[in-house]
Order: structure tokens, then sequence, then C-alpha cells
């Protein structure tokens, strides 16, 4: 008796359907993590990542913990500003370069949208599209990248 060998499929994308009211006919095909694509992940994010970290360290000595129960100390308006300047970096960082990134990285293609009269592109969501799917979008990519609690315990 001859047995055939079974080949795995593996398929390198995932096609979601938006969950948002309105855009019920709206798909959008993600890639899925891979070795290689984590690299080229990390390396596009590296810089911004560590300018995160530098932006959040500073912030981090204008406004010291204060254990809880206990009243913070007055702090110096000229602080607090530069706390909030230090604050605004850090949003426009991760909206410009870290979340922009992510979504270069982890989206495909997107169906059933059209932006001013064209089908809809990764850039023309990202400089057009509406905000809701964006941020759909961008939470799916990041869920299905990341590993789970339970993935990284094994």
């Amino acid at each position: 008796m001859k047995f055939k060998k079974k080949r795995m499929k593996y398929t390198s994308k995932k096609t979601l359907h938006s969950k948002l009211e309105g855009y019920e006919d709206v798909a959008f095909t993600l890639k899925k993590m891979t070795e290689g694509r984590r690299v080229a992940l990390n390396m596009s994010l590296a810089d911004a990542k560590a300018t995160l970290r530098d932006l959040i360290a500073e912030s981090q000595t204008i406004l010291p913990d204060t254990p809880e129960g206990q009243v913070a100390p007055p702090i110096d308006p000229a602080q607090f500003a530069k706390y909030q300047t230090l604050s605004d970096r850090i949003n426009t960082l991760v909206e410009k370069d870290i979340n922009m990134a992510w979504l270069r990285w982890g989206l495909d293609s997107i169906t059933g949208l059209e932006i001013d009269g064209q089908p809809c592109t990764v850039e023309t969501l990202i400089s057009d599209g509406p905000p809701e799917l964006f941020a759909e979008i961008l939470t799916a990519i990041r869920s299905e990248a990341e590993l789970s609690t339970e993935a990284r315990k094994n």
C-alpha cells in the first residue's frame, strides 16, 4: 500500500472584514508575522523606539512618581511646560513614525473601499482614509503580529 505525502499549506497573509458599522463590505489583507518580516519591522522601528525611550526617560525626570496616597509636590510651571512638550513629542512620534511603520509593514491590501473615487491603498488610507478604519486595521495588525502572553511563555 502506497501512501501519498501530504504537503502542508501555509498562507502568509490573512484577510479580515471590518467590524465597523458602515464598513461591512470592506476587507483588508494583513501580512502574517514571519522571521524575515519581524526583522524588517524591528529595523524600521529601531530609531523611533530609541527616540521614544529617550523622551520617556527625560519626561520621568520632570514628574517623578508619587507614592499612592500621597499628594504630588507642586511643579514649577516651566517644568510642567517642558513635560507637556515632551508628551506632545512622544504622541507625535507614536502617531507619525511608529503607527505608520506598523501599517506599512502589516497591511497588504484593502478591498471594498474607494477614497475620492479611487481604490484604497495603504498610502491613501494613511493620508485620506477614515480614522476609525485606520485604527481598526492598525489594531488588527498589532494583534495578529504580537505574541500572546501564552505564546511568550512557551
